[in-house]
């Protein structure tokens, strides 16, 4: 059999080495004594940010900076020092990761003169990701409280003292897992307390529920005790709720032999005049006096509804006439206005007649 030809392997992680300082990929984070230094965050954005093997999915170099800096944020707390936002955190980490390629596709090219100025800034940029821890504490206060509230825990002067030391010192102090006694009794006071609300909770969703039941049966009872009086009104007989029921069990047939008795019943009954039904209502009582239901009908729907007296008026006349079958006639309030125009008209002309006239005899 001829030698199968095998694919060379890709090496295992990547190293970068820039003016004495390795940078080399980190393929998971691990928690130390220490705040991760800028060497562990660009370690573990070569490590995601890396060609991928044949079979696996790529990671942008947006997805990778927000894994980081959730792993770095979650380091940070436990540590009882405070971060950013995660999204500040992320934004900071991918300008630091394009900052540190750019140096190297630059520092690799040899044809290219590098400054001097070029040189101390880069010095400084990798003196500050490999000497001290990477730098993401927040500047907020109001959020620093936010999170203390959050976690139950507030920075001491320890705390502020570590990191300092990490971020800005000798980078030697170390965190310690030691709780303060004083931070257990508050933890264990306050879950006492939600726990004891919690009780209370449940207890009067109890109450509530047995008041409800109790209702409940109180309606039942009172329900079984009341005395049904039997329906004399024809339209709501039995006959008629069967056959307008939906569980009737009545065939079609049924309903219209009921139907038909009915019709037959309604037309041996006597035929009444509407007219002697309703009783005749004056309008007037007298020469100068109004009916007075009629009066109060009035007064009552002008103050309920916005209509005016004339059109209202119409509306009381022809509900009486058509409906109660009565005899009243609108009053014609045209023609009263055009009599009243012309009386006072006529009342001026002989207003003005009468001053000439007398303005005639003084002159003589």
């Amino acid at each position: 059999m001829a030698d199968q030809v095998r694919p060379k392997s890709r090496q295992s992680y990547v190293c970068k080495e820039l003016f004495g300082e390795f940078f080399r990929e980190i393929d998971q984070f691990v928690s130390k004594n220490k705040l991760p230094s800028g060497k562990i965050v660009i370690g573990r954005m070569l490590s995601l940010c890396k060609q991928p093997e044949k079979g696996h999915k790529s990671i942008s170099r947006d997805e990778a900076s927000k894994l980081v800096a959730r792993e770095l944020r979650h380091d940070w707390i436990s540590k009882n020092v405070y971060p950013m936002t995660e999204a500040s955190i992320a934004k900071k980490i991918r300008e630091d990761y394009e900052k540190f390629k750019a140096i190297l596709k630059q520092d690799s090219n040899q044809s290219r003169a590098k400054s001097d100025k070029w040189g101390e800034s880069t010095k400084s940029f990798v003196k500050k990701l490999s000497k001290w821890a990477y730098d993401i504490r927040t500047t907020n206060q109001k959020y620093q409280k936010e999170l203390e509230s959050e976690h139950g825990v507030k920075m001491t002067n320890e705390d502020e003292k570590f990191y300092q030391d990490n971020c800005h010192g000798s980078y030697k102090a170390i965190c310690t897992e030691t709780v303060p006694k004083d931070w257990t009794r508050s933890k264990t006071r306050a879950e006492k307390r939600e726990q004891s609300d919690m009780n209370k909770r449940d207890e009067l969703i109890q109450l509530q529920k047995l008041e409800s039941d109790r209702q409940k049966e109180q309606m039942q009872e009172l329900i079984a005790e009341e005395v049904i009086e039997p329906i004399t009104d024809p339209d709501f007989s039995d006959e008629v709720i069967k056959i307008n029921s939906p569980e009737c069990s009545y065939s079609s047939s049924t309903v219209k032999r009921n139907l038909r008795s009915s019709t037959k019943n309604s037309e041996t009954q006597p035929y009444e005049d509407p007219k002697k039904m309703y009783p005749k209502v004056p309008i007037r009582t007298g020469r100068k006096k109004f009916n007075e239901d009629v009066m109060r009908c009035t007064v009552q729907c002008l103050s309920e509804c916005k209509v005016t007296p004339n059109d209202l008026t119409l509306i009381i006349v022809n509900v009486a006439n058509i409906i109660f079958k009565q005899k009243w006639v609108a009053h014609d309030f045209t023609c009263d206005n055009e009599s009243e125009n012309a009386e006072s008209s006529e009342s001026n002309e002989e207003d003005e007649n009468d001053e000439r006239h007398n303005k005639t005899i003084k002159k003589r």
